[in-house]
């Protein structure tokens, strides 16, 4: 059985010799994959961790290799000595597999350490007669997201938004507000009539309660890698004292010998005994976990990769960057809400903006632009989108530390530094302000400002691999659409034009970049003839004035 106590395994490891017969282990408290102690090839792998002696260890990373225990590496070079009670607190701990150790506590990882799943293997995890939780993070929106999952009779029609406060939206936007904008937006957008819609905020405890109201016994959380799953079980055990239970007795998994009151009684000490694995690495998640949180049993699922193919980001951003895009936390969200920006002018020779090269955005020549990151990073502008291209090139060329005066400004890998390696995304016109959606990356918003002069389109050059879409801005479009929802009883989302777009994708040299996408465009609502509009006037014409009703030409997203 899983739930064997832990300390049960102990005597048997010093019973036991290591021959051919293998150890039956509980689950990774991580990944949640089986665990076996025989062979170290195998990605399930655990090392027992032996019974350390205070004195006797030559130094603390004998205590880490022993362990794998995150929190005693701030006793690294430590010249304080480590008390029983530092060790006890260690041991405490239940056990991790080799992979979730070396990834999680010295980063020590390659992406094909982490397997990818496809939906349908993920589906098979779940049993007959369960809800399924859709969980999808807000501020990437609509990346993500699954209509088609969302409307089969499995999903039941339940969407959890996560991430909230990454969205700028404040805690009473994100429970109210997004609620209606997207009960409206899934029914004139999407055609899925629903009301089983919540934004929460896990980082911030926003709304838990709201969505634990929406889950029925048994509900799965399903969903793309690093969407949020796995931090929102942890919120909600931290939120209801809940519990990991085996996910096929439902009974609780005790780990602890005779249940150390000790730890029972320090919710720190036990949100590290019931807590499944975070990272910023995708896929760490291998197994179906369960837990019981206010009498209801919640299952955390690996995430699902829609493409198998997709590049891996590892493979276009430097590790250490990366790291610190994906992990939310180090985002300054004080200085987002203050709307903090930089600002652009473009030029005939297309100056562009760039963080790190992850994208180069070039604005039209003349026009006054100012970008808001939601993105970690430093930001620079280059010339020209080839400069800012050769200019990380030469900073890979010598590696050593500060051998380039702008090394510490490129994100991108040195196979990446090369124009071909890069895509040409021509965004279609807009008005004012747009966000545009980097999956897995982020977001940030554009602000064209001054009096209105159609000069040209914006372009924005990203990695292959990367995907990207514009939208309306988000938290914009949900306050001012509510109020007029509450005060005239009015829809609380746009309904008369498309809020959302992908990108036009062009060859480097194209010049009649308009008429390019209007062929596009015909191209792409060739089976949704009825999302096509402002076909017969010429674009040229309705982009020369302000007009309202021709706002966001062009602009098409497949659901």
């Amino acid at each position: 059985m899983r739930c064997y106590r832990f300390h049960r395994h102990v005597n048997l490891f010093a019973k036991r010799s290591f021959s051919s017969t293998r150890i039956r282990l509980i689950d990774c408290n991580s990944c949640g994959i089986s665990l076996q102690n025989t062979d170290p090839k195998l990605t399930n792998y655990y090392r027992k961790p032996e019974k350390p002696q205070v004195g006797k260890l030559e130094s603390l990373d004998d205590i880490k290799y022993l362990l794998f225990s995150q929190d005693i590496q701030h006793f690294k070079e430590s010249d304080n000595e480590i008390s029983r009670d530092d060790l006890k607190e260690a041991q405490e701990k239940p056990p991790i597999c080799k992979r979730c150790s070396d990834a999680l506590y010295q980063n020590k990882y390659t992406p094909s350490d982490f397997q990818r799943y496809p939906l349908d293997k993920v589906l098979k995890l779940v049993k007959p007669n369960s809800s399924i939780a859709n969980v999808v993070p807000l501020h990437e929106f609509p990346f993500h997201f699954n209509a088609k999952l969302l409307k089969s009779d499995i999903a039941n029609n339940l969407l959890i938004l996560t991430k909230g406060e990454l969205s700028s939206l404040k805690r009473k936007q994100l429970s109210t507000m997004t609620q209606a904008f997207f009960i409206d937006f899934l029914k004139y957008h999407v055609n899925i009539i629903t009301n089983r819609v919540v934004g929460v905020s896990a980082l911030k405890s926003w709304n838990l309660n709201s969505a634990l109201s929406l889950f029925k016994n048994d509900t799965y959380l399903l969903g793309n890698a690093n969407v949020g799953k796995s931090k929102l079980i942890n919120s909600l055990l931290d939120l209801c004292d809940g519990y990991k239970v085996d996910r096929d007795t439902k009974i609780r998994v005790e780990r602890q010998p005779s249940q150390n009151t000790t730890v029972l009684e320090n919710k720190r000490l036990r949100m590290k005994q019931e807590s499944t694995g975070v990272s910023f690495i995708p896929n760490l998640t291998r197994n179906v976990q369960a837990y019981k949180i206010n009498a209801k049993y919640i299952y955390d699922l690996p995430g699902y990769t829609e493409n198998l193919d997709d590049i891996y980001l590892e493979d276009v951003i430097k590790r250490e960057w990366l790291e610190g895009i994906r992990n939310t936390s180090k985002l300054n969200l004080k200085k987002l809400q203050n709307r903090a920006y930089d600002s652009l002018n473009g030029t005939e020779k297309g100056r562009c903006y760039t963080i790190g090269g992850i994208f180069f955005l070039v604005p039209p020549n003349g026009t006054i632009n100012q970008i808001t990151r939601h993105i970690t990073g430093t930001s620079y502008t280059f010339s020209s989108v080839e400069k800012g291209i050769d200019v990380f090139k030469e900073c890979h060329e010598n590696e050593l530390p500060n051998a380039h005066s702008l090394q510490q400004y490129c994100a991108i890998t040195k196979e990446t530094c090369d124009t071909t390696k890069f895509n040409r995304h021509v965004i279609p016109p807009f008005l004012g302000a747009i966000e545009i959606v980097f999956k897995d990356i982020g977001y940030i918003r554009v602000v064209t400002t001054g009096r209105y002069k159609f000069a040209g389109l914006h372009e924005i050059w990203v990695p292959k691999g990367i995907e990207v879409c514009i939208r309306e801005p988000l938290e914009a479009t949900i306050s001012s659409y509510y109020y007029k929802h509450i005060k005239n009883n009015t829809l609380a989302c746009p309904v008369d034009r498309p809020i959302i777009s992908s990108t036009y994708i062009m060859d480097h040299n194209e010049k009649h970049v308009l008429e390019k996408m209007r062929e596009m465009y015909l191209q792409r609502t060739e089976k949704d003839i009825q999302a096509r509009r402002l076909l017969k006037s010429d674009p040229y014409k309705i982009l020369s004035e302000v007009n309202p009703d021709s706002r966001n030409l062009y602009w098409y997203y497949n659901f």
